[in-house]
């Protein structure tokens, strides 16, 4: 089970971003509404394998675990902020490249087990989690 997904494809997107960012509050907008439309599309998928809204609630949060360092409701308690309003552009290019690569793997494996979609959703966020630490190495934000 391979991903589509590189670091070096999300390290092009944090690029993109950092070059775009004086065009900062557009950008943000389409990235926003791209990152929109890519959750939805995981959620479809999760729910295409019968998992319920609460458990898709919780694959998700298995991969905000990992990137973030929080679940979404930790996130929101200590900055009174819903996830996908209160980080920063990188993070949301982040949160979109886990989301991404988490369909990908999904759709290489056909498993309704939540214990093993949990586990790819994991593999997915850990793949983005690695394009963070080398953009954090590269002093990129």
């Amino acid at each position: 089970m391979e991903s589509s997904i590189t670091i070096e494809q999300g390290k092009e997107l944090l690029l993109s971003i950092k070059l775009l960012d004086g065009n900062k509050k557009s950008f943000r907008e389409l990235l926003r509404q791209y990152n929109t439309d890519i959750y939805k599309l995981l959620g479809d998928e999760l729910s295409s394998r019968g998992l319920t809204g609460a458990q898709v609630g919780v694959v998700i949060n298995e991969m905000y675990k990992i990137w973030l360092g929080k679940t979404s409701r930790e996130y929101e308690g200590a900055n009174s902020k819903k996830v996908r309003d209160g980080i920063s552009d990188y993070e949301l290019a982040i949160c979109t490249l886990a989301e991404i690569t988490a369909i990908d793997l999904l759709k290489n494996n056909d498993t309704k087990n939540i214990e093993d979609i949990k586990e790819i959703a994991q593999k997915a966020a850990n793949i983005a989690n690695a394009a963070l630490d080398k953009w954090r190495e590269e002093e990129m934000f």
